[in-house]
């Protein structure tokens, strides 16, 4: 990595930092991955908070469909047999197991959070 510029290296890190925040690792995994690198452990954790928060920005962008499915899936099939019961069909059943698999998959994304800064 050595070879590498300065930009390459942090590109690099914030790449890794994405798949570790999507593991659930969080902020400490940040931490820990700069310290693999060979960094000290104090340069290494005033080296994640620019790394996390980047990190933390493109994570959240990759979630995005996945957080508007899970929505979907509940306000849908909240809303669609309101719908058909107002409506000329009078006849409306709730499904939920559409809105309990909505439920999991908004459960399931990841929102990590950042270390105090010292």
């Amino acid at each position: 990595m050595s070879d590498l510029g300065i930009e390459e290296q942090k590109e690099i890190l914030i790449q890794e930092a994405v798949e570790l925040l999507a593991q659930g690792r969080g902020h400490i995994g940040i931490i820990n991955l700069i310290r693999r690198k060979g960094e000290s452990a104090e340069n290494a954790k005033r080296l994640s908070y620019p790394i996390f928060d980047e990190a933390k920005r493109r994570l959240r962008k990759q979630q995005i469909p996945v957080i508007f499915s899970g929505w979907f899936l509940i306000i849908g099939f909240l809303i669609l047999p309101t719908i058909l019961f107002f409506s000329d069909v009078g006849f409306a059943v709730y499904m939920y197991a559409p809105i309990f698999a909505g439920a999991i998959i908004l459960a399931k994304v990841q929102n990590p959070e950042r270390l105090p800064e010292p």
